[in-house]
């Protein structure tokens, strides 16, 4: 179904580099079955590089807020939440019930208003897929099917309540005068540090932090950001001397640090929702009718005094 998007006039006509954020935006492993994804701009903008160079970060914030024009993409900076609008209905999920009861699921998770609203009018287009038999497989997966779509609806219904559009556009705080449109030329472009500081995982499950699950495998799979560097690449352990670099290092990674407990909380939800072992719970029934944690949901570590 994706493949279609190359022959809609409508999106053929977007800005190029809009057209390639949306492409890194459904590819990432972070984001669910209904279409939501942190925000994660590090990673979003080292997919975006451009030879040694990478866009800045107001490049992307300009491209989502024209993807939330076209209604293609929307964004909510205030819980650090994205979705891919049309997800659900291009990727076909209505049709795949243990897909659907896990889209079903994240919907439910949702924390945005905005993303719940506009996500409320995606589920009344995806019908809940048809499952045939009498079997005690069959039997539950249709209740846990139903059950799933009336607590979504009722959770969406609840953060929506007296919403209505238009919404406002994100980022625009950050905005100057002449709102640029598209991908920046190569010489406004940060130059990508060398060596990198966050790279790329070799193998499975290596990085610090914890995965997240995959939508399309079902798997574990990459790692937490990194944080960003402190001082820019040609100060690599600070300087007395100023430098507007060093400053905007600093600045991102005091923004990284003040996003992270919401976006390791957004992470955490996503991780359950899509677990098939313990069906979005976080937790598994045992045989001796008590409850027991599922790998998606570690408790979380203690504080030192």
């Amino acid at each position: 179904m994706w493949f279609s998007m190359w022959t809609d006039e409508d999106f053929c006509a977007q800005e190029v580099f809009d057209k390639l954020l949306f492409c890194v935006l459904i590819a990432q492993p972070a984001m669910n079955y209904a279409g939501v994804q942190p925000i994660s701009m590090r990673r979003w903008r080292k997919a975006l590089r451009h030879g040694g160079r990478i866009p800045p970060e107001t490049a992307v914030e300009e491209a989502l807020a024209r993807l939330e024009r076209s209604r293609y993409v929307f964004t909510d900076e205030d819980t650090g939440e994205t979705l891919v609008r049309s997800f659900m209905r291009r990727d076909e999920v209505g049709k795949q019930p243990n897909v659907m009861l896990s889209a079903l699921r994240s919907a439910a998770h949702v924390e945005s208003p905005k993303l719940a609203y506009v996500l409320a009018e995606e589920l009344e287009r995806v019908p809940l897929p048809s499952i045939a038999g009498e079997s005690p497989k069959a039997v539950k997966l249709r209740d846990n099917l139903k059950r799933a779509h009336a607590e979504a609806l009722a959770h969406l219904g609840t953060l929506t309540r007296g919403l209505s559009e238009p919404f406002p556009e994100p980022f625009t705080e950050g905005f100057g005068e002449g709102f640029p449109e598209g991908f920046p030329p190569p010489g406004e472009m940060e130059p990508f540090p060398k060596p990198f500081g966050e790279g790329f995982a070799s193998g499975s499950g290596q990085g610090e932090g914890q995965g997240v699950i995959s939508p399309s495998v079902g798997t574990w799979v990459g790692e937490r950001s990194a944080p960003p560097p402190d001082y820019c690449p040609k100060h690599p352990g600070g300087t007395d001397e100023p430098c507007r670099a060093c400053q905007r290092h600093r600045e991102r990674r005091e923004a990284w640090d003040a996003e992270r407990p919401a976006r390791e909380k957004a992470e955490r939800r996503a991780r359950i929702a899509a677990c098939t072992d313990c069906d979005g719970r976080g937790w598994i029934d045992t045989d001796d009718n008590s409850l027991r944690r599922c790998q998606c949901n570690p408790e979380a570590p203690k504080e030192s005094a």
